[in-house]
């Protein structure tokens, strides 16, 4: 027994395509034979009647039926048009929106392998390479402080662990602070500068983070002059800041505790809110630091012996005040400092070099 023929299923294209062309072709002739002259014979009655329609006035004025047609005409495209433009405006909005979060998107996952890269090179032997991380982790946090600026400062912050000399040297030994670092003077000098450049959007990020910079114990190697930057909130402990320039600098609310300040130069910064005890301040000058006092500086000493007393001009009225200090402690083992007598080298700021006017 043979199978039962299978058969194509109904196409009605195929059918009208085949089966039918030579009707509708019939018909389209016999159209177009029979149309133009029942036009032709017909047109000009209809057409003179509508035009004479469209001319004719009505009411007082006199305006033309043709003259309210138009402006019928006018209204209903606006009202067409009208939801046509809001969709328009509507889906460029959204096209807008998402190209946006598009980009973004690709932003973000550069930006992040940009951090991951500079990350890597920042303890690279090659300071070209180090020195490039350093830009490009400063560019990173100006695009986009509110995701970057804190991770960044970590970062940054954390390459001063390599510059973290010995608590105290021994009376009369120079300082072992900065041995062996993997940074080099002028790399240290950038880290520091860098870390100071911040704006509010960077301060507000790490208020949000909960974050304060620290710095504990870092030495910064002289000469360094600093303008106009931010260490606002700034953990400076124990730090050694000596032969630095300040110039227009604020140091409003950091911590300046047990640190080495011989020999700086304070010119027209802030200091409001500062917590300033137990430094070394010999030969440091303090000219018009807004928020200061001789009576904040009470609470810090001349180590050296043969060390220039501090130099205070006020900022209101610019006269020089004289500087009270408390002595310096005596030196015992296992202590923290810079009361110790420590060699800094050569004096970098005399008094008579950065006092200014009296």
């Amino acid at each position: 027994m043979m199978p039962p023929r299978r058969t194509a299923p109904f196409n009605p294209r195929g059918f009208w395509h085949w089966r039918h062309a030579p009707v509708v072709v019939m018909l389209a002739a016999a159209v177009a034979a029979t149309l133009p002259p029942y036009l032709i014979a017909t047109w000009p009655a209809p057409l003179e009647a509508f035009w004479a329609w469209l001319n004719r006035g009505h009411g007082a004025d006199g305006v033309t039926n043709g003259a309210t047609l138009r402006n019928l005409g006018l209204i209903l495209l606006g009202l067409i048009a009208l939801p046509l433009l809001v969709w328009r405006s509507v889906t460029a909005h959204r096209q807008a929106h998402r190209q946006f979060r598009q980009l973004e998107s690709g932003q973000r996952g550069n930006r992040y392998g940009r951090l991951q890269d500079a990350a890597g090179m920042l303890g690279a032997d090659s300071r070209q390479e180090r020195m490039a991380a350093m830009f490009v982790l400063d560019e990173l946090r100006c695009e986009d402080p509110a995701a970057y600026h804190v991770p960044v400062m970590r970062l940054l912050t954390a390459c001063f662990q390599d510059m973290r000399g010995p608590e105290r040297p021994p009376k009369g030994e120079p300082s072992a602070g900065g041995a062996g670092s993997l940074y080099t003077a002028d790399e240290k000098r950038l880290l520091f500068r860098t870390l100071g450049t911040r704006d509010d959007r960077m301060k507000r990020a790490e208020r949000a983070a909960g974050y304060h910079p620290e710095l504990r114990g870092a030495r910064i190697p002289a000469p360094l002059a600093c303008h106009f930057l931010d260490f606002s909130d700034f953990d400076f402990a124990k730090m050694d800041l000596s032969g630095i320039r300040f110039e227009g600098c604020d140091f409003s609310r950091a911590g300046l505790d047990r640190c080495g300040l011989r020999h700086c130069a304070f010119f027209r910064g802030a200091m409001k809110g500062v917590h300033m005890t137990g430094n070394a301040i010999d030969g440091a000058t303090f000219h018009r630091v807004e928020g200061l006092s001789p009576r904040r500086l009470r609470h810090n000493a001349y180590d050296c012996e043969d060390g220039l007393p501090a130099a205070f001009i006020d900022a209101t009225t610019g006269e020089e005040q004289p500087v009270d200090v408390t002595p310096a402690p005596e030196t015992r083992p296992g202590t923290v400092g810079f009361f110790a007598g420590q060699s800094m080298g050569p004096l970098l700021y005399r008094r008579s070099a950065t006092a200014g006017p009296r």
